[in-house]
This record gives structure tokens, C-alpha cells and sequence, in this order.
């Protein structure tokens, strides 16, 4: 029998495994008896380490993540907004200041942005600076314990940043904003990006360096806000490029596509990547079910996530969920995936009902 870290990853590379996998984010895994019953049933942990430290601003302000930004200062200032714990982030550097205002979200290790750190077209230029004097270091031996310590009760992904249109769109500008500058005043917008993707493929050298197989790029694609024409011509060339020095090295991509994207379905088959994760039923906002993906991508492998609105509803409707998806999956490496928000009291009552279930009908 297949250890829980074999079974996911012949998963991730294409490979049928023993029996249909079952993992869970690891942030959402809480230690008890739950996580406990759970894991002896069968629930996998999928744990991530970024490669190396985050393209200035970063997403969340943890040592890995954090880059030295040469001839910056970031002050990041603590204050309270009717009872909500918020950080002001402020970088100042000889080509100007910028501020985000960042507060807790409701999902563990979540962050709500309140004010992004693009408030008009000149903070393009300050940006611009931040990204090109972004100082990268590398976090190898992180990932190798990382790696160490889980053993087989799960998989350690290599976490990469969000290409440059996303990263641009979900933290640093907002989608709103971001795409009213890129069609109305794009010159500003086409110099972050561009230098952008310059910097990240040093960032991407670096990240291959890693003894990481499975790179994982957190892109939370979906085709309402990154439409056709947008992704053929900021995504695409990015995902093709990245994917052929990955598998140069011997490395697969993982994507995190958690929305619609049966529009972008003949580009993501000529992309190079090899998985799309956290694949989204319609019933929450997705576009094709599990079994629909699974024959838009013949050569891909799909991971669909536990759909949330299920997770309070009574057992026999989320053993019916669990029956038809793995119907679907036959005869294709499968791994059902817990991994975006559920109602906090949905953990202890969902879990062990879908490791049981998974356990029994796979």
C-alpha cells in the first residue's frame, strides 16, 4: 500500500496511484483528534514553502516571503478599525511612497486588503522601483525541513510567486483599479509588468535550484477577471516559458485555478502546465463540473476542492458528492482537495465524513 506522500504525488505527476488521494490544505488542518482521525483514514496534508523570498510588496509580511528592497524603508504601523486589528504597510523610496492597509479575513491565515498600494497612475512609479531593487533570498533549507518533517503524511509543494498580471490585480493594485488603468493608461501599468516578469525570471532561476519537484503557482486564475484576450497575451507566453525550463529541470507546475475558466480551456492545453488545482463545482462559482474539466484537459491532471457549500449539509449529500466525482475520475489520478474556506464549524463535522467516504467508495 502507497504512503499517503506516494499516493498524492503519483497524483501530481500523472501517475495512477493505489487508490484516489484525499488532501487538505495545511493551513486548514487543525491539530486534535479530528486532524488526528482524519489523517489515520486517509487525509493527506498539502503543505507549501516559497523557494525563495516574494517580489516586493509581498502577499503576507512572513520571514519567507519578506525581500530586502535596496535603498527602501518599509515601517509597517499596527492601528485598530471598529475592533479590527489592521496593518498600514508603507515603503518609501527615493521615487516616492505607497501604503496598503491590510486587516485579518475570515479563513485561517486569510488577509483582507482595505486599500491596495496603488491608489493612482504615479504609484506605478514607485512600484516600479520596489520591484526593481527587490533583493531575493533563497529558502532551500526551510523547504528541506519543511519536507523532513512531514515524512509521508503529506506533500511539501515549492511555492512560486503569482505571475506578474495576478500579482498585480489581487494585491497590489485590486481588480477594479487594475483593470480600469491597463485599458485607459496602460504605459504605466505595460513598465510593471514588464519589469516585473524581468525580476521573476531571476526569481524563477532560483526557484529551480531547489531540490522541490512540484512548483506551485498560487494564481487564483479565473476568466471574468483575467479574460481571453488578457490571458493569451500576459499569461500564456509567462506560463509557457516557466513550464519548459521546469520540465528542463525535471519539475512539474501546479496552478491554482479556483474559478471560471472554460473560456481560457484551449490556451491552459497549450500552456506546459501539468496540474490545475482547486477546481471550483458551478454550485460554487465555477463553470464545469469535475467530470466536464476532466475532458477539457485529456493531458492535464484536475483536482477539484470539496465544494464549501456541501460541508454543512447532511452526510448522505456529501457521500453522494464523493460517489459521483469519483465515477468522473475513473480511469484518471485523482485527488479531491480541501483546499479553500469552509464555515469554521463545517472542519470537525465535514472531514471525518469525507475521509470516511473517500476511504469507503475509492
Amino acid at each position: 500500500m502507497m504512503t499517503l506522500r506516494e499516493r498524492m504525488t503519483s497524483v501530481y505527476r500523472n501517475q495512477q496511484p493505489d487508490k484516489p488521494a484525499l488532501g487538505i490544505y495545511t493551513r486548514y488542518f487543525k491539530r486534535g483528534h479530528m486532524e488526528r482521525a482524519t489523517r489515520n483514514a486517509g487525509m493527506g496534508i498539502i503543505d507549501y514553502v516559497a523557494l525563495t523570498s516574494q517580489l516586493g510588496p509581498p502577499w503576507h509580511m512572513i520571514p519567507e516571503f519578506v525581500s530586502r528592497i535596496e535603498g527602501a524603508e518599509l515601517c509597517v504601523k499596527t492601528y485598530y478599525d471598529h475592533g479590527v486589528r489592521k496593518e498600514r504597510r508603507v515603503f518609501t523610496t527615493p521615487a516616492g511612497e505607497i501604503f496598503a492597509d491590510v486587516g485579518a479575513s475570515i479563513g485561517d491565515g486569510s488577509e483582507h486588503i482595505s486599500k491596495y498600494y496603488i491608489h493612482s497612475p504615479e504609484d506605478y512609479a514607485v512600484m516600479k522601483y520596489i520591484v526593481e531593487h527587490t533583493v531575493f533570498s533563497k529558502n532551500e533549507a526551510v523547504f528541506q525541513k519543511r519536507r523532513d518533517d512531514m515524512g509521508e503524511d503529506g506533500v511539501v509543494l515549492g511555492r512560486l510567486d503569482r505571475n506578474p498580471y495576478q500579482k498585480l490585480m489581487m494585491e497590489l493594485v485590486g481588480a477594479e483599479n487594475f483593470l480600469l488603468d491597463l485599458y485607459t493608461d496602460p504605459e504605466p501599468v505595460l513598465e510593471v509588468l514588464h519589469a516585473m516578469e524581468k525580476r521573476m525570471d531571476e526569481q524563477f532561476a532560483l526557484a529551480l535550484e531547489s531540490q522541490a519537484e512540484l512548483l506551485w503557482m498560487p494564481d487564483n486564475v479565473s476568466a471574468d477577471m483575467t479574460p481571453p484576450d488578457n490571458f493569451e497575451k500576459y499569461l500564456l507566453p509567462y506560463y509557457q516559458k516557466y513550464a519548459r525550463l521546469a520540465h528542463q529541470a525535471g519539475k512539474r507546475v501546479i496552478a491554482h485555478f479556483d474559478g471560471k475558466f472554460a473560456p481560457l480551456a484551449g490556451m491552459i492545453r497549450v500552456s506546459g502546465i501539468d496540474v490545475i488545482e482547486s477546481v471550483s463545482d458551478p454550485s460554487i462559482g465555477g463553470d464545469a463540473t469535475y467530470g466536464e474539466a476532466r475532458d477539457l484537459f485529456p493531458d492535464i491532471v484536475v483536482l477539484p476542492n470539496f465544494p464549501a457549500n456541501l460541508a454543512l449539509r447532511p452526510q448522505e449529500e456529501i457521500n453522494r458528492f464523493v460517489a459521483a466525482v469519483l465515477k468522473s475520475a475513473e480511469g484518471r489520478p485523482f485527488m479531491l482537495q480541501v483546499s479553500e474556506d469552509l464555515d469554521e464549524s463545517a472542519y470537525p463535522y465535514a472531514l471525518p465524513i469525507l475521509a470516511e467516504a473517500m476511504s469507503r467508495l475509492g
